[in-house]
């Protein structure tokens, strides 16, 4: 199977919660770990949604675990 039939078969959901119900919240995450608002989105979706994140970016990590979420590539540093 190549990788954009993988890529293509996961079960990619849209977000159709308004940005306007999470901005204060993203706010909040961005200044608590000092994050840009980017990776502070990131982090609000996968508290509010209970999930897991993957991601290579150390400082989004290092919040992430900081807010009690289970981080998978980067280990521990």
């Amino acid at each position: 199977m190549s990788f954009l039939a993988i890529v293509n078969a996961l079960p990619v959901a849209e977000d159709e919660t308004p940005s306007l119900a999470v901005q204060a919240t993203v706010l909040m995450l961005a200044r608590a770990y000092r994050l840009t608002s980017y990776d502070a989105t990131y982090l609000e979706l996968v508290l509010r949604k209970g999930g897991e994140l993957a991601t290579f970016d150390r400082k989004l990590a290092e919040a992430a675990r900081a807010a009690g979420v289970r981080v998978f590539g980067m280990r521990g540093r």
